[in-house]
């Protein structure tokens, strides 16, 4: 992640992006508050899906946490959450929609196509080669990755949800004009993976099309993405920002 951000600064120049401000970093100030109050949110959605498997018996509560394991789980997820918001709503969403914000229907297009690129790589998981390492071993991981891509049951059930997160957090970054609110409810959704996660054991063998052992794979996790996505786009349109 850290190797992508300074790969693109040559292609955040070319684009003539000057200022953090550009890609979503301003107006703490006045906006800073979104990054708790939507790591709250994140933090409570999420949760309501473990206690929606546990209720169905598809998860059980197993143990505690020490607090060690909590301060690595919150380090890590806020980790992830900026730099990715930076990566994919910052550089790839804010600042190529200011590109081309003049076309019609700008910033759908540019929230799809970066939601399809976010969902995507993070579908496709390495997988390593059975046998010795050679040098065609990295091809061979390739193309077992590519072939998950035939599984129509998953790419339902978890690249719907991936993409429904790229769309969600697009939302937000276009509402709010920075991604501090961004960064929150991303942080949030990975610290409660985390600690529940560590916290339960999935009971659900293979899953089923409702629940999956990964908590954001399933029609219970789309409909859950589905909300929080509706909930913004209804903000937007009571704030007026739709009409653009």
């Amino acid at each position: 992640m850290i190797t992508a951000l300074v790969l693109l600064w040559p292609l955040a120049r070319f684009w003539r992006i000057r200022s953090w401000k550009e890609v979503g970093i301003g107006d703490f100030r006045e906006k800073g508050g979104d990054l708790w109050r939507w790591f709250g949110w994140g933090l409570l959605t999420v949760s309501g899906l473990f206690v929606l498997q546990i209720v169905c018996g598809e998860r059980a509560w197993k143990g505690t946490w020490t607090a060690l394991r909590l301060l690595e789980f919150f380090a890590s997820a806020w980790g992830v959450g900026i730099l990715e918001e930076i990566l994919f709503r910052g550089l790839l969403f804010l600042a190529l929609f200011q590109l081309i914000r003049e076309r019609a229907s700008a910033v759908l297009r540019v929230a799809v196509c970066t939601s399809l690129f976010f969902a995507t790589t993070h579908y496709l998981k390495a997988v390593n080669p059975e046998g010795d390492i050679t040098w065609l071993s990295g091809w061979i991981s390739w193309g077992n990755m590519l072939m998950e891509l035939g599984d129509v049951r998953m790419l339902a059930l978890r690249w719907v949800s991936l993409l429904l997160v790229g769309l969600v957090l697009c939302a937000l970054a276009y509402k709010r004009q920075t991604l501090w609110a961004c960064m929150g409810l991303h942080a949030g959704w990975v610290f409660g993976l985390k600690v529940l996660n560590h916290a339960t054991e999935w009971k659900g063998g293979s899953g089923n099309w409702w629940f999956q052992a990964d908590i954001l794979s399933g029609l219970s996790a789309e409909f859950m993405l589905g909300g929080v996505l509706a909930f913004v786009l209804w903000g937007m349109k009571r704030d007026g920002r739709l009409k653009e």
